[in-house]
């Protein structure tokens, strides 16, 4: 009986963050409606292609691994700049109806998208490794559309999507290059990173109590890890390290061209924010 009940303790301990870890990435795709009116301007669905790039060697090297965008697209005049809207954690274009209807009111044209793996839009939610992607294929499309002529853009995320939006924008100076055609970001209570998140994985939240898990242990100044964690789990799935996309090396990436304004709710307590 011991020895059943330590093996059973044993394969919770390893399990429960590598199942945590796999709810936390699973996708939230479902329909999203036809565009709406808002603001008395009509909208149109708008559909285009972007890349995962997690098997790419170089920034000039990406797989063929298409992944289709939806989103909607909002023209006031053709020579008005255009703002792409980056909703948040897990949710599709249609929460961002209020910040469209601002933007429009303003004389702004919008473009309302799903990022991977939420609303209408294909492929795998990625914790921001590659969401940049799906904004970067955004920012082409709208250099191809024929119903504008102005060719500025701006970013205006929400929580995830803001972080997402300064990632995007600014890239890590390395292997991930930023998005020089976007001038400015507007970031409403950006993730800095998603340490945090993954973090609270390597817990057992019970009775409305959080048990750690630990997976690792410091000692004589040095950290030994002697259990697969949540961390592993995330990054070992995304094949990649997410870290290396943050908006905090996109924030720190900026070109000296483009403009950050971060706002934050004071009732805001997600400490990933």
């Amino acid at each position: 009986l011991a020895v059943s009940l330590s093996v059973v303790i044993i394969a919770l301990w390893v399990v429960t963050p590598m199942a945590r870890a796999m709810l936390l990435l699973r996708a939230a795709q479902h329909s999203v409606g036809a565009a709406p009116v808002i603001v008395g301007i009509p909208g149109s669905d708008v559909s285009f292609y972007t890349t995962d790039d997690s098997t790419a060697p170089s920034a000039s090297a990406v797989s063929d691994n298409r992944i289709p965008i939806a989103g909607w697209f909002y023209v006031v005049r053709p020579g008005a700049p255009t703002v792409i809207l980056l909703p948040g954690w897990k949710a599709d274009r249609a929460s961002m109806q209020s910040y469209a209807a601002f933007l429009l009111r303003g004389g702004l044209n919008t473009l309302l998208i799903d990022l991977r793996g939420s609303g209408h839009s294909g492929g795998e939610f990625s914790l921001g490794l590659y969401e940049p992607q799906d904004v970067k294929a955004a920012v082409s499309y709208l250099d191809a559309s024929p119903q504008i002529t102005n060719h500025h853009y701006a970013l205006y995320g929400v929580s995830f999507g803001a972080g997402v939006a300064i990632a995007t924008a600014g890239g890590n100076g390395a292997q991930y290059q930023g998005a020089p055609e976007v001038v400015a970001v507007v970031a409403d209570s950006p993730w800095a990173t998603e340490d945090d998140t993954v973090s609270r994985l390597d817990s057992l939240p019970v009775l409305g109590w959080s048990v750690p898990l630990p997976h690792s242990a410091d000692v004589l100044g040095h950290s030994i890890t002697f259990l697969p964690d949540a961390r592993w789990a995330v990054d070992s799935t995304l094949g990649g390290n997410m870290d290396i996309r943050s908006a905090l090396a996109g924030a720190r990436s900026l070109a000296p061209t483009q403009s950050l304004l971060i706002i934050h709710g004071l009732h805001d307590t997600n400490s990933t924010t």
